[in-house]
């Protein structure tokens, strides 16, 4: 694989924020991003985004998100925040239960990288109606809720298979986190680069770009 950035680089860019994207991209004449995100959704949790121009007309990129750092599933009172390891832990909801995933993407520095599509990565998930009652408490919340939906679900993910449409390739990409060691997070992100490949694996029908 042709991973993006070298090392060096990759250092040098860990200077101007604490999330540096890193990437392969992989020739796919024959995937559609439906059939990427049904092999990933197999390991776990994992969403496809497809931009819709026009109400009708799809748009040049797709995103198949996977393995997420942490997902957030919350109703009224608690949080429950799931770790990538497996352990979970709860918080007080507050007032706006959307505080706790912007208190979550304050501490992440993005840097900008050439040749990227504006999304990369990142909060991904969905609001409840009932979410309403928070922005305007005047719309009452109902009673009794059947369904047991939380009143927000969100994953953050820092893998993302970007599917584009106009050159048919896939961007596999990690957004490494830098804080402590950029080294060890640019070897750590080139073995999940290399795991998510493999994944892919499974059913070839992608190859590595010229």
């Amino acid at each position: 694989m042709n991973i993006i950035p070298k090392r060096a680089d990759f250092i040098k860019l860990s200077k101007e924020g604490n999330l540096v994207p890193v990437y392969t991209d992989l020739m796919a004449d024959f995937e559609t991003p439906v059939s990427v995100y049904s092999k990933l959704n197999r390991r776990g949790p994992a969403f496809l985004l497809e931009s819709i121009e026009g109400g009708s007309n799809l748009n040049r990129y797709s995103f198949i998100g996977c393995q997420p750092r942490k997902v957030f599933s919350a109703d009224w009172e608690v949080t429950t925040i799931l770790e990538r390891d497996g352990s979970s832990r709860t918080v007080p909801t507050p007032a706006d239960p959307l505080n706790v995933i912007e208190t979550e993407m304050d501490q992440f520095r993005p840097v900008q990288t050439e040749g990227m599509p504006r999304f990369i990565g990142g909060a991904v998930g969905f609001l409840g109606f009932e979410y309403t009652h928070a922005v305007e408490p005047t719309v009452p919340l109902v009673s009794d809720d059947p369904t047991g939906m939380p009143v927000i679900h969100f994953m953050i993910t820092d893998t993302v298979v970007i599917f584009d449409r106009a050159n048919q390739t896939l961007r596999l990409l990690i957004n490494a986190h830098t804080s402590d060691d950029p080294s060890a997070a640019y070897d750590d992100a080139v073995t999940a680069l290399e795991q998510l490949y493999h994944a892919l694996q499974d059913e070839r029908s992608i190859a590595p770009t010229p």
